[in-house]
């Protein structure tokens, strides 16, 4: 009649008993005034028609109902009548098959059971500690919490927790969690003699980072304060910064005036932490001074001596003789701390990557390590985060350590040569013949008949006709490893493997082609990895020519093929934008120019200037007979190449004098693809470019290497800045290795601005400025003793060189994709905008003119390029030029503003 109540809860029998009895059943909920708004109480009161039963108090509304239900119940069945009467004996109820009572008698002793198993706890033994605490108390309703208690030692954490009215610990780890795990296990042991499984919290009460003699943490209070003393094995500096930070502390270090000569100046340092100072430091060098500041700041905070591990190998009883990845595993499991690689990415392309992890121990991150392999990466990594922990590791430990017989067969100073570069040699070995066209490499296996062991393979590798050194190991990939370094130490070391070009002709284009091409390959001996570019994709270079008969002279030479991206854009002016061939020769010969600016202006008798003053108040320009050439290896990317393929460069179309204008897309702009090869030609649709716009992810536009040279040809070669001292300088010629034709490359570099038989443009410009048509050559190359022509393709590579002639005559290599040198300290090039204004105004620092001397009072470097209006007004008019002829907008093309407001 009244349903099954054994399964019903306390709300569910308590309205069917209202309904029984004809009286109305009702809960009544209010919330109860608190302190805590986050942890309201709700207090529930069950009336039965109009009587009312004891409340309940609970933190939600359901359990609250369903207490309030319970208690009314129980009441219920303490009333005489027998009805609900419990068993005051403790036996068990009889059971009534029949009627309300009965039924509600079993419901009301089932609930008893279950209500009492239900705060009986119970967890496995590798369950989480805080977890199982939070549970309790759940299940109790008593509030747990965690507090950190101020620590007395650096670098160690405690903590206590509160179950009720009850306080367990504190307990003290190197981490945070651990000590807060400690605490809850000490909790749980004396709550629900609940202990963990042996030897899971087994950690000592100590940090990993330093020790304390004698006895330990745990007996320092009660030793002799004098005889205390504590041990580093983490960097002081970092102990005190996680020290400041974990009481909220303000820290900083203010660097003192050093003593003592240049040569061994000794440097001061004192720690300030919130308004109190401590002892300086001092060492030979700023980060031992800074290091001894901060052991004096920790001694004063922790009332004890502090020092640095002396040895640290012995401190932490590891040998450290053997791969620091091992090292720092072992250290890790002696301390019991989690030792982890986080992979970071890699950066630079697919054929030249270099990988990136960091060490976490603990809770603890260090410096990132890379390589040019996961491995080697790794490697580092745990050599940078051992060194933080004080062990004195060195990065080269990992490498393998030859055997008996390796040494014997193969000399030390061999196994890896410098010019390698840590790569495979063999992989060297294949690059440098085809840098040089040499025939390809053979490996062959030899017997010597002389000390021959049985336990090595041997190898020699024969290019050519010519057989070099055998290299012996005991893989056969080891022995060709090693003949393959004896056959590119042989290549290096021949006379005549630098001096390989020879004009295919008698020519003036021939003769300059072979004049480049040998310049560079005897550059490329002394440059870093620089004998790989020997068979780069495209060489640029400028010649100069002292008079209609002396012989050429390379005065800027650059290779490349390569532009950054907007998200490699710097506001500094520290990174070269374009590092195509032709814009790297340019930026090179401005370094020529400075050198002879320099000695001008210093009145040097040992070195001739190019430069002369003709009239006093007049601008500098170019001696007489002097003249400058462009040879470029192939068609310059844009307009002038994008027409020309290899079957239509003809004799007959080589010969061809006239501009060709037979297409609607031929002569209009051109941009080239951000990191890549290739040019498109500009959107109308497209604005100006901004900076914003650009690190959204807006793609950074820039003029190929057919526009600039056709600008260069109306403005000259000198840019804005010079502009301000000497008259423009134009090319006479322009000499094209592979895709020339004459009608496609008169039309870019300048027949598009003007025609040759047409001077009413050239006419309004201003100053000296004119449309300048160049002499349009071709150069062919053959090889010693062969009467093939040389094939100058090769391989997309992202590094570009630069060389000029002068004062420095080094050879520098960046990465054109980043615009920076491929090192980790990303030092900037000496061809970017910044370098080059630092140099222009050292060359005016030796000059008198007032004129010139107003660049060095320029707020910005944009505002120095705007004292030369000439330059500027001409400028103005080429880009209305070539708008008005349909060939596109140049203001497209135009980098942000804010680019230019370094100084």
């Amino acid at each position: 009649m009244f349903g099954n109540l054994v399964n019903k809860n306390a709300r569910s029998a308590f309205k069917e008993y209202g309904e029984h009895c004809g009286a109305l059943a009702n809960i009544e909920v209010a919330t109860s005034s608190t302190e805590n708004p986050h942890n309201p109480k709700f207090v529930a009161v069950a009336k039965l028609g109009d009587r009312a039963f004891l409340p309940a108090t609970a933190s939600t509304k359901k359990d609250a109902k369903e207490y309030a239900a319970d208690l009314a119940l129980q009441e219920l069945a303490r009333e005489p009548y027998g009805r609900f009467q419990e068993n005051i004996n403790g036996g068990e109820l009889p059971e009534i098959s029949h009627g309300f009572v009965g039924r509600r008698r079993n419901v009301y002793t089932r609930r008893q059971h279950a209500k009492m198993k239900s705060t009986e706890l119970s967890a496995p033994p590798d369950k989480d500690p805080v977890m199982l605490l939070n549970e309790f108390g759940q299940k109790r309703g008593q509030l747990v919490k965690f507090e950190d208690v101020q620590c007395m030692y650096p670098g160690l954490y405690k903590a206590q927790v509160t179950v009720g009215e009850a306080t367990f610990g504190p307990k003290s780890s190197s981490t945070k969690r651990m000590a807060r795990k400690l605490a809850a296990i000490v909790a749980l042991k004396t709550l629900m003699n609940w202990e963990p499984a042996e030897g899971l919290y087994d950690t000592p009460e100590e940090s990993p980072h330093w020790s304390v003699s004698p006895g330990g943490p745990a007996q320092m209070a009660q030793g002799d304060p004098a005889q205390r003393k504590a041990v580093l094995y983490k960097d002081p500096i970092m102990l005190l910064n996680e020290h400041c930070q974990r009481n909220q502390l303000k820290i900083s270090y203010e660097d003192l005036p050093h003593l003592g000569p240049d040569h061994k100046k000794t440097f001061s340092c004192q720690v300030i932490v919130g308004e109190r100072s401590f002892k300086e430091g001092s060492g030979p060098t700023k980060i031992v001074a800074k290091k001894n500041a901060a052991i004096h700041a920790l001694e004063s905070l922790f009332d004890m001596p502090v020092e640095l591990a002396s040895k640290p190998g012995q401190a932490n009883q590891m040998k450290v003789d053997r791969h620091p990845v091992s090292i720092l595993n072992e250290y890790g499991q002696k301390k019991g701390v989690k030792v982890e690689f986080e992979d970071m990415g890699h950066s630079g392309p697919d054929h030249l990557r270099t990988f990136n992890f960091r060490a976490v121990v603990g809770e603890v991150t260090y410096d990132p390590g890379n390589g040019r392999n996961k491995k080697e990466a790794k490697r580092e990594a745990a050599a940078l985060a051992l060194q933080s922990l004080g062990f004195e590791v060195n990065v080269d430990l990992s490498k393998k350590t030859p055997t008996t017989a390796e040494e014997t067969s193969i000399p030390p100073e061999e196994h890896k040569l410098p010019l390698t570069d840590g790569n495979s040699a063999v992989s060297a070995l294949y690059e440098l013949c085809q840098a040089h066209h040499l025939p390809h490499p053979e490996a062959q296996e030899v017997r010597p008949d002389e000390k021959r062991d049985p336990a090595l393979h041997y190898c020699a590798y024969k290019v050519g006709e010519e057989l070099y050194n055998v290299g012996a190991g005991l893989t056969k990939k080891a022995a060709k490893e090693a003949a393959a370094q004896h056959a590119v130490a042989s290549l290096l070391k021949l006379k005549g493997v630098h001096h390989i070009y020879n004009p295919g002709t008698t020519s003036e284009g021939d003769e300059i082609a072979a004049l480049c091409w040998n310049h560079l390959s005897i550059l490329s001996r002394d440059a870093p990895e620089g004998w790989r570019f020997a068979g780069y994709k495209v060489v640029a270079a400028f010649v100069m020519q002292d008079g209609d008969d002396a012989p050429g002279v390379v005065v800027s030479l650059g290779t490349g093929n390569k532009c950054i991206s907007g998200d490699q854009l710097r506001m500094d002016g520290t990174t070269v934008n374009d590092s195509h061939a032709e814009v790297i020769a340019r930026r090179s010969l401005l370094r020529f120019f400075h050198f002879h600016l320099r000695v001008f202006f210093s009145g040097q008798t040992d070195v001739k200037s190019i430069f002369v003053q003709k009239e006093r108040q007049g601008k500098i320009q170019l001696r007489d007979g002097i003249k400058f050439l462009l040879y470029v290896s192939t068609a310059p990317c844009g307009d002038a190449a994008i027409f020309v393929n290899e079957t239509c460069c003809s004799s007959e179309d080589a010969t061809e004098t006239k501009a060709l204008f037979g297409s609607r897309q031929q002569g209009l702009l051109r941009t080239k693809v951000e990191k890549g090869e290739g040019t498109i030609p500009l959107d109308p649709q497209d604005g100006i470019q901004t900076i914003d716009g650009i690190h959204s992810g807006q793609r950074l536009r820039t003029a190929s290497c057919s526009d600039k040279i056709a600008k260069w040809n109306v403005l000259g070669v000198q840019g804005a800045l010079l502009s301000v001292l000497i008259e423009p300088v134009y090319v006479t010629s322009i000499i094209l290795g592979k895709l020339f034709h004459q009608g496609h490359l008169s039309r870019a570099v300048s027949m598009r601005v003007e025609r040759d038989n047409d001077n009413r443009f050239s006419n309004k410009l201003p100053g000296s400025y004119h449309v300048n048509h160049p002499k349009l050559e071709q150069g062919h190359l053959v090889m010693q003793d062969r009467s093939r022509e040389i094939e100058t393709k090769c391989k997309t590579k992202v590094l570009s060189l630069n060389w000029s002639a002068g004062q420095d005559t080094s050879v520098e290599v960046f990465d054109g994709c980043q615009g920076i040198a491929p090192s980790k300290m990303g030092k900037p090039s000496r061809l970017s905008r910044q370098a080059l204004y630092a140099s222009v105004k050292e060359v005016i620092k030796h000059s008198q003119d007032l004129g010139h001397r107003q660049i060095l009072d320029a707020p910005s470097y944009r505002g120095a390029k705007e004292l030369a209006s000439d330059y500027r007004k001409t400028k103005a008019m080429l880009y209305n030029r070539l708008k008005e002829t349909g060939y596109g907008s140049w203001d497209l093309m135009k980098k942000p503003p804010e680019l230019s407001h370094f100084n």
